[in-house]
């Protein structure tokens, strides 16, 4: 039974994933740093030039005589403003990236599907920046190089002092710095990437020098092929997006269960008995809005059905006497105006008696009061009360 396209929510190995999550943060910092030092300009063109003095590259004088004599030339990559600008905002972007990463990890919405695109984005834009750093420089016939720059080929220990040299001793000394920072700035790029495959590619058997001290060789030992964050990232995230035997088998009894409880709301709503009002919404609709109402916290109550459960009720509630039947205890009625005003002058009466001695009756209680056969114009010997005036 088909169960269509399945892909995975969950990585295969979670703890490898928050592993390279801590494990990415210090070179992106590192990166970021050592390309914000060297922009604008910090070293690159001492680099250029001292490179040229030795014979290892081009001149930076070769593209001013060439635009002198109105020759057409182009700036080498290696050496040209763009390459630094460039690896500063791919440190940028891959800080922001990482933001994004571990945030939405801390949320458990990182899943494969959505590591998958961003890392081939970054492993393009890192392929692009290894490239930007090793491009070659063959603007001069005599001095071409189709590799790496030389601060990268050999050891920084070849800056010294040479007669040819227009560079003073502290000059050189703060250029060998250079060196080292530049060096290190390209191995932190490389550590984002895939060694293996792109070291055979940039430097060519026959393009190095064996008389030089070559690093590379220290290089490429520490940096073994699975040494690159983002081409791992790819591995791991390409591996959890294939769905497995038990994966698959929980998806398609997920589905046969909606396709069932579907094919039942449906038959409710073909049903004689249903509402005319059902007929206005569509199957799916139907079946959605049936789901919703079944996702409602059910009203809680007795097993027996002895007892009606309430919710908390009104004060006009339980002035209606809902709350006798509830087990409330019976809320008591208003009283009117005229109520407390009768209330209210029979205390007045009370505490007056009090205070005079005696508790006789009031004027008013008098003036109400007949006598048996006595009439008000004609007063009484008999016992009791006349009318007073």
């Amino acid at each position: 039974m088909p169960c269509g396209v399945y892909i995975p929510r969950k990585w295969r190995m979670p703890q490898l994933i928050l592993g390279l999550l801590i494990l990415e943060l210090p070179f992106t910092v590192a990166n970021l740093a050592l390309f914000g030092i060297a922009s604008p300009n910090l070293y690159r063109d001492k680099l250029w030039k001292y490179g040229g003095e030795r014979g290892w590259n081009s001149d930076p004088s070769t593209v001013l005589y060439a635009y002198a004599n109105y020759r057409p030339v182009k700036t080498p990559v290696v050496w040209s403003s763009f390459q630094t600008r460039f690896n500063l905002v791919v440190g940028v972007l891959t800080m922001f990236f990482y933001l994004i990463k571990f945030t939405i990890y801390i949320l458990h919405a990182f899943w494969p599907s959505i590591a998958f695109p961003i890392h081939i984005g970054l492993t393009a834009i890192w392929a692009y920046s290894i490239y930007t750093q090793t491009a070659p420089d063959t603007i001069d016939p005599k001095r071409k190089n189709s590799g790496a720059p030389w601060y990268i080929t050999k050891n920084c220990n070849v800056v010294k002092m040479t007669d040819d040299t227009s560079f003073t001793q502290g000059d050189l000394n703060d250029l060998k710095g250079y060196c080292m920072q530049a060096k290190s700035a390209f191995a932190v790029s490389v550590l984002m990437l895939y060694v293996h495959t792109i070291f055979p590619s940039i430097f060519p058997s026959n393009t190095l020098n064996p008389n030089h001290i070559h690093p590379l060789p220290l290089i490429t030992t520490q940096l073994t092929p699975h040494s690159s964050i983002f081409v791992f990232w790819l591995i791991i995230s390409i591996i959890s997006m294939i769905p497995s035997k038990e994966g698959r088998l929980a998806y398609a009894t997920k589905r046969a269960e909606k396709r069932a409880e579907k094919e039942k709301f449906d038959k409710l709503a073909n049903s004689p008995y249903s509402s005319p009002y059902d007929n206005e919404m569509t199957a799916d609709e139907q079946w959605q809005h049936m789901w919703e109402l079944q996702q409602l916290p059910r009203t809680p109550g007795t097993a027996g059905g002895m007892k009606s459960p309430l919710t908390p009720r009104t004060r006009a509630f339980g002035a209606l006497e809902g709350g006798y039947y509830g087990g409330q205890q019976q809320v008591p009625m208003p009283q009117s105006y005229y109520t407390q005003q009768a209330q209210g002058q029979q205390i007045q009466t009370q505490m007056a008696g009090m205070r005079g001695g005696g508790t006789g009756p009031s004027p008013i209680a008098e003036q109400d009061e007949w006598v048996g056969g006595s009439s008000i114009d004609t007063p009484t010997n008999e016992k009791g009360k006349t009318v007073a005036y």
